[in-house]
Order: C-alpha cells, then sequence, then structure tokens
C-alpha cells in the first residue's frame, strides 16, 4: 500500500523538483516506517512462539549456568541475530558508501583531467594555425619575387 501512494505520489509531481525532494524525504520516511513495523514484528512472532514454550531451559554459558524460561532464551537469541545481521549489512553499506565516494574522486580527477588536456589541444591547433598562416605569407611572398 505505501509503496502505491509513493508511485502516485511520483506521478503527480513528475516536473517538480520541489516535489521530488519532499518525495525523497517522503520515501526515507516510509522506509523508516517499514523498518520499525518490521522489527516489531519479528518482535511480536518471537514473544508468541516463546510464549507457546513456556518450559525452563538450562544455559550452559563458559563461567556459569542459568535455568531461564526457553520464550526469554529465544527472544534474547533473536534479538541478537538481528543485531548482528543489522550489523554486517551496516558494513556493507559502509563498504558500498565508501567505494562511491573513491569513484566520485576519481571521476573529478579525471575530468580535471580531460579540461586540462582540452586546454593544451586549443592551444596547440592555434600554434599550427600560426605556423601554417606564416608558411603562406612566405609561399606568397616566394611567388612574388619569382
Amino acid at each position: 500500500m505505501a509503496i502505491i501512494s509513493v508511485y502516485v505520489l511520483l506521478i503527480l509531481c513528475q516536473s517538480s523538483i520541489i516535489c521530488l525532494v519532499s518525495t525523497r524525504v517522503i520515501i526515507i520516511k516510509m522506509f523508516i516506517l517499514f523498518s520499525i513495523v518490521a522489527i516489531v514484528t519479528f518482535l511480536l512472532l518471537g514473544i508468541v512462539i516463546g510464549l507457546l514454550n513456556p518450559v525452563a531451559v538450562d544455559l550452559n554459558l563458559f563461567f556459569t549456568s542459568a535455568t531461564l524460561p526457553l520464550s526469554v532464551v529465544m527472544s534474547v537469541l533473536l534479538v541478537i541475530g538481528m543485531a548482528i545481521g543489522g550489523f554486517i549489512v551496516f558494513l556493507q553499506l559502509l563498504k558500498v558508501k565508501w567505494l562511491v565516494v573513491s569513484k566520485n574522486r576519481e571521476i573529478h580527477k579525471l575530468s580535471d583531467q580531460v579540461i586540462q588536456l582540452k586546454k593544451t589541444n586549443i592551444e596547440i591547433k592555434e600554434q599550427l594555425g600560426k605556423e601554417q598562416g606564416e608558411a603562406n605569407q612566405d609561399n606568397n611572398l616566394v611567388a612574388i619575387d619569382k
């Protein structure tokens, strides 16, 4: 439903830059809302499954052991798993952003080189034009002397 409303908004605001900026803000807010809804849904799913399994389990850690309800163990592990997954996605996002920044720097350097080469090319053409003009004048003078 939210995606359909974004498409309708994009269709209505195709030519306006202001609309595109506000559309971008709306898309970001919808993404945040979708993320919150997904997190709450998974947490509720974990809690429901945990409530269906009220059995106490022994949790043996390296230095200690504890007896906890299965629902608590499942909820904690669900949150830990989501945090690890989010961290992995965050690292991938940082990698891609770093790659984009480095490529933008490379593009900037190459565009500066292109501008410099164009200037050099224009100077060389002007020099050749002057040399050819002088050569034509010399040929005309030689022809007049004969």
